[in-house]
């Protein structure tokens, strides 16, 4: 049954949002845009009676930008948000760029719980901020949630936009509630943006975030990168934790600006003798590793 306009969904052309009003499955394009073209407009899924509103959403083809100044992000929902990635389908979400005076923040995606499944890519992007606020609360994220995040598969790029007076993340687990980041396959690319200040205040860039104690970053399949692109933020990480891992080998430590994870190899190899030499080519492969290799070797 197709979804109706008025009861499952409603577009408001002045402020070109999509507010979503049903829980049911919605499937969701934008075929007259692309990632180079992107519709301005944002998906918002608001509280009722002080409520979070859940959606299911399958994106085939949805390539949006935030208007300018909004603040709620290219994906807002108050309750549970599952996207399912159509089929060869590529997805851009952008969050709306802010130069306003007033502090404020900019989202990819933002919801209370999100889980992303499919085969295909998402790009959720925060917007960028240049403001001249002073109180360095401003935020940008490709992807934020107040609890759980749960990855599975698919092609996921997460990045936080260039901030002033502010932080910027990859991905980021709000200190709200019961919450996790949970990445159990799929390939994903989280990155930080620049952070800069006007006022000596703290700024961060970090790729991946869960901004509690006692929480964990689970990584159980699949491959990805965690990074910063900055270099002069006060907090500048991969990750502020070192992830619990099963199943996968990640590169680095806890504090590194870079850290890469490739799943284990099937193959096992027979183990190696205390006291022997053996010699490994590895000219082919630097990239892969993330570092240095002696070709003279």
């Amino acid at each position: 049954e197709a979804a109706s306009s008025g009861t499952d969904y409603e577009w408001d052309d002045d402020t070109k949002k999509l507010t979503i009003k049903t829980s049911d499955a919605l499937t969701l394009s934008t075929p007259n845009n692309s990632a180079e073209n992107p519709a301005t407009a944002h998906i918002h899924a608001p509280q009722v009676s002080g409520q979070g509103t859940n959606a299911k959403l399958t994106l085939n083809g949805v390539h949006i930008t935030e208007p300018q100044n909004t603040g709620y992000g290219a994906i807002c929902v108050t309750g549970t948000l599952e996207i399912t990635l159509a089929e060869g389908s590529t997805n851009t979400l952008t969050g709306g760029a802010i130069n306003s005076e007033r502090t404020t923040n900019t989202y990819g995606i933002y919801a209370s719980t999100l889980t992303i499944n499919g085969s295909s890519t998402l790009n959720a992007t925060g917007g960028a901020i240049t403001t001249n606020s002073s109180s360095n609360s401003n935020l940008s994220c490709g992807i934020q949630c107040n609890n759980t995040i749960s990855i599975s598969e698919g092609t996921v790029n997460a990045t936080g936009g260039n901030v002033s007076n502010g932080s910027s993340y990859g991905i980021r687990a709000y200190e709200q509630g019961v919450k996790a980041i949970n990445i159990t396959g799929g390939t994903v690319t989280a990155t930080g943006g620049a952070a800069t200040t006007s006022s000596n205040g703290i700024t961060k860039s970090y790729g991946i975030l869960i901004d509690t104690t006692n929480l964990q970053i689970t990584i159980s399949g699949g491959s990805g990168t965690a990074s910063t692109t900055d270099s002069t933020s006060t907090y500048k990480q991969a990750m502020d934790k070192e992830p619990t891992l099963s199943n996968v080998y990640i590169s680095g430590t806890e504090n590194d600006t870079f850290r890469k994870w490739l799943p284990k190899a099937d193959e096992q190899y027979n183990a190696l003798t205390p006291g022997e030499t053996y010699w490994f080519d590895l000219s082919g492969q630097k990239e892969s590793m993330g570092g240095e290799v002696n070709n003279n070797l």
